[in-house]
């Protein structure tokens, strides 16, 4: 359990106050974001750079979790366990951070930057 605990606190601080992913992943949506208008059309190329980023966000997850010596596949199991517990704060965190990589979220965060960019 102590292992576990260590693991989970090692990925919320890397995550969510550790500016190297916060970083990498708005460079990415920075250099992407031109494409994506704010209207209601889902063009084929939202989807694929949302592939790319995808790709990015599992890049750094799996570099991190190796990093500690822990697989994906352990940290999917730890995830799961925290789930189906009753710590409601640990819960939250895993719903943040799978709310990073969901598309309707990063499509929105997109659309605002392409805005922004276009002032």
């Amino acid at each position: 359990m102590a292992e576990e605990d260590d693991i989970f606190e090692k990925f919320s601080e890397h995550f969510f106050m550790d500016d190297t992913f916060a970083s990498k992943m708005e460079e990415f949506m920075k250099e992407h974001c031109d494409a994506f208008a704010d209207d209601e059309e889902q063009k084929l190329e939202y989807t694929t750079i949302y592939g790319k980023y995808q790709e990015l966000f599992d890049q750094v997850m799996k570099e991190f979790l190796e990093s500690q010596g822990v697989t994906v596949e352990q940290f999917h199991a730890l995830c799961t366990k925290v789930m189906a517990g009753e710590d409601e704060e640990r819960k939250a965190t895993i719903n943040m951070f799978l709310a990073v990589s969901d598309y309707d979220v990063f499509l929105q965060e997109m659309q605002r930057m392409a805005e922004e960019k276009r002032g």
